[in-house]
């Protein structure tokens, strides 16, 4: 995994659908995220035998995921490269750069699925740690569990999928104080044992996590243990509704879905204005107003909803964090965005809309057509016309 300091790229997607009789359009405006701009390269490529070897630059997704699409490794060998399809074999992280086999057929991209899970085709890993890493071969042990795919957080966990790493070390820079580390997968003579960020967690278990690591290796979000020797995991149902930044504590949350209006029902209001209505004189009590049940996004509770084991509070602050962090990453674009929630109709605020006329009904009292020449002219109408 390397950072690049080059200038990045950035992408405008513009989309728009159609329907069938009722024409529909769908405009996105989007910028995706930058990328690294060092371009992905073809180290070799077999037309006769359909694949190609290219060295993927950090930073640059395998597959369109996210707020990710044109930058993806695929639409780049696609868009910029010509071909007109292309198979991924082996995947590597968004942020880790090394080289890849890519299918140009199907066929082809099965033949070679088949010799990677054979253990025929052999993986080899070079990582900057940080810290001084132990000169002898050291192995790591540990079940890792996705605790939250939305972030795409793993954690060392008993109830997670078994996984080996077998590191050795290949050079210690004290001037940086970090240390360069191999790894071979799958180990001689051991079974394929391949799990999503397996170098990644296994390092940050030993306490020596990956030097430029942004989730695993990052103060903010796991403190200043980094998550060394694992993290709690008793289960808990402690949760906390989100909280916006200081610059925006005035505005709505955009995890709320309840306005002040829905937090007194209809059949409440009607009764309360009966009441007031027959009784001038007599003092009713006030109708307490029965809040609505709220979702869980709004109170926190959507943390853990996808993990397949309940959460510990400290895993649940650790995902907090992690999506503070990349909120503000991203100028906590969430919190300024305009988000509508269709509960209802939506009536643009402070204009009024009338209702339109029951279709394929005449006006009643209208003139009717007898057949015979031109039918009369519609009635006026401003259907669809706002009004302030």
């Amino acid at each position: 995994m390397a950072t690049d300091s080059s200038t990045p790229l950035n992408v405008l997607r513009l989309r728009s659908c159609t329907l069938t009789s009722a024409f529909c359009r769908n405009i996105v405006h989007r910028h995706e995220p930058p990328v690294t701009s060092t371009p992905v390269r073809i180290l070799h490529e077999d037309l006769e035998r359909d694949f190609i070897i290219i060295d993927k630059p950090g930073s640059i997704p395998v597959h369109a995921t996210g707020r990710y699409f044109y930058l993806s490794l695929v639409e780049i060998l696609q868009n910029d490269f010509g071909y007109k399809k292309v198979y991924t074999v082996n995947r590597l992280d968004r942020l880790t750069s090394g080289l890849m086999i890519i299918g140009l057929s199907s066929k082809r991209a099965h033949l070679l699925a088949e010799e990677f899970l054979a253990g025929t085709i052999k993986k080899e890993y070079i990582a900057r740690c940080t810290g001084e890493f132990p000169a002898e071969e050291v192995i790591v042990d540990q079940p890792l569990l996705t605790v939250d795919r939305q972030m795409g957080l793993n954690i060392v966990h008993p109830d997670g999928k078994q996984a080996k790493t077998v590191f050795n070390r290949l050079h210690y820079d004290a001037n940086t104080n970090t240390s360069v580390l191999h790894y071979v997968f799958p180990p001689s003579g051991q079974p394929l044992t391949g799990r999503s960020h397996q170098i990644r967690v296994h390092l940050q278990f030993l306490g020596h996590p990956i030097a430029n690591d942004p989730l695993y290796s990052e103060t903010r979000i796991w403190g200043e243990n980094l998550g060394k020797g694992g993290i709690d995991v008793t289960p808990t149902e402690e949760r906390i509704a989100p909280i916006p930044p200081p610059q925006f504590q005035g505005s709505p949350n955009p995890e709320r879905l309840t306005t002040p209006e829905q937090l007194i029902s209809k059949p409440q209001q009607d009764e309360a204005e009966s009441k007031a209505d027959t009784s001038a004189s007599a003092a009713q009590p006030s109708v307490e107003p029965e809040k609505p049940k709220l979702l869980p996004r709004e109170t926190g509770h959507d943390i853990g909803m996808g993990s397949p084991v309940p959460l510990s509070a400290e895993a649940v602050g650790v995902i907090t964090r992690l999506r503070n962090m990349k909120d503000e990453d991203e100028d906590w674009s969430r919190w300024r965005d305009v988000v509508f929630k269709a509960k209802a109709l939506l009536h643009p605020q402070g204009m009024k809309i009338k209702a339109a006329p029951p279709q394929n009904q005449r006006k009643r009292g209208g003139p009717a057509w007898n057949g015979e020449g031109s039918m009369p002219p519609p009635p006026p109408s401003d259907t669809g016309v706002y009004s302030p």
